[in-house]
């Protein structure tokens, strides 16, 4: 085993870490069990699970074998949709949240860290040129599946995980209208789909680019 390839598992392995331990904190740290239960309603929880699912497939499942298109489309949406998670944390919810005593490792783990080592994990180790601009908006499906069950969750129990995508509650806790919650989403799915766009283009311009 090379070194690249001893590098590439231990960082997999870090995903796999950070993300889990920064699942497990989050629902420790809760009070109730219906909180605790809870967590799995968030966006930053479901990212960092569908993570450290996807580095494990690559260190075990897929290892040495010619990955299948679906699992390929996977990958690059796990990429993108962990990205936004940390994104969207520094853009919209960074001051609106002041974590104290574990909540700061939940908050390095899951909003920095993780992200960063799946990112590390594709421009370094991934082989490139496999992600199409199709596929940015396959990538679509899962945030727009997450709004809509969101939404529809919200209407029947009052209970909205963002403040973005509750239309009732007043700003800042919340929207305060169909239309203004409409429109932040419209803006979110734009930016999935250019951040998406950009992924596929630097995937393919790097494909390119790679010594043969």
């Amino acid at each position: 085993m090379t070194i690249r390839e001893k590098l590439s598992i231990a960082l997999k392995w870090l995903i796999i870490f950070l993300a889990l331990s920064g699942v497990a904190v989050s629902i420790w740290t809760a009070k109730t069990w219906y909180a605790r239960l809870n967590m799995f309603s968030f966006y930053t929880i479901q990212s960092n699970l569908l993570a450290a699912a996807m580095a494990m497939s690559l260190h075990t499942l897929h290892k040495g074998r010619q990955e299948p298109l679906w699992f390929v489309i996977f990958k690059g949406g796990t990429l993108l949709w962990i990205m936004v998670t940390g994104i969207v944390f520094q853009l919209l919810l960074a001051d609106k949240w002041h974590p104290q005593g574990l909540s700061i490792y939940i908050n390095l783990s899951m909003h920095f860290t993780a992200p960063v080592a799946v990112l590390l994990n594709w421009l370094v180790f991934e082989k490139k040129g496999q992600y199409k601009l199709i596929h940015a908006f396959y990538w679509l499906t899962y945030p727009l599946l997450y709004c809509l069950g969101s939404l529809v969750r919200g209407a029947l129990t009052g209970f909205y995980p963002y403040f973005f995508i509750n239309p009732v509650a007043p700003p800042p806790d919340g929207m305060g209208s169909y239309p203004a919650m409409l429109g932040m989403v419209g803006i979110l799915v734009l930016a999935f789909t250019i951040l998406g766009g950009l992924v596929t283009q630097a995937d393919q311009l790097m494909g390119r680019s790679k010594p043969r």
